[in-house]
């Protein structure tokens, strides 16, 4: 590696020169992070109508259930991703601008009064999430691309798994 001491102990972005493959990957992890971190402020209103429009007994309720959880993790994987390639600032958390998907889902979302009712959505939030699902889907898919420099297997074998669990709630909801 060759980085300065006065680099790393600034707290200074930096890339790891040796390997430029290592500091591509570092550099495309943080960007993932940050449109995950944006489409993140939607899911809680997305995937609650989901999970309420499929019903708790369909298969695929629990994967909407979860799914925030999962998004955090995958936030987190990929700026250790980052972080071990050298950039220390990797695990900020300034905030983002709202996308259009999120404000999209936010705009039709309605709270359920009846937890144990199922709610169909109307087409107007069907939409809404169908287009926050459509633009989830390969922002999961596009970090497994990532996994030869992260720091343990586990992210392109959540967001594989994470990514078909998305499919198969984007055709049900379809």
């Amino acid at each position: 590696m060759m980085t300065t001491v006065a680099a790393r102990d600034n707290g200074a972005s930096f890339a790891d020169e040796a390997d430029p493959e290592a500091a591509a990957a570092a550099e495309a992890a943080l960007s993932l992070r940050r449109r995950l971190r944006a489409l993140a402020m939607g899911q809680p209103e997305a995937f609650e109508m989901v999970f309420y429009h499929l019903g708790s007994n369909h298969p695929s309720a629990i994967v909407a259930h979860g799914a925030g959880n999962r998004l955090d993790s995958f936030v987190t994987l990929l700026a250790d991703l980052a972080w071990v390639h050298g950039n220390k600032g990797a695990h900020e958390a300034r905030p983002l601008p709202e996308p259009p998907e999120v404000a999209a889902v936010r705009s039709v979302y309605r709270p359920h009064a009846d937890t144990r009712r199922q709610y169909l959505m109307t087409a107007e939030q069907l939409a809404a999430v169908t287009a926050y699902l459509d633009a989830l889907v390969p922002v999961v898919e596009s970090c497994t691309a990532l996994d030869e420099h992260a720091p343990s297997r586990t992210l392109a074998r959540e967001c594989t798994r994470f990514s078909e669990d998305l499919a198969k709630l984007r055709d049900a909801v379809a």
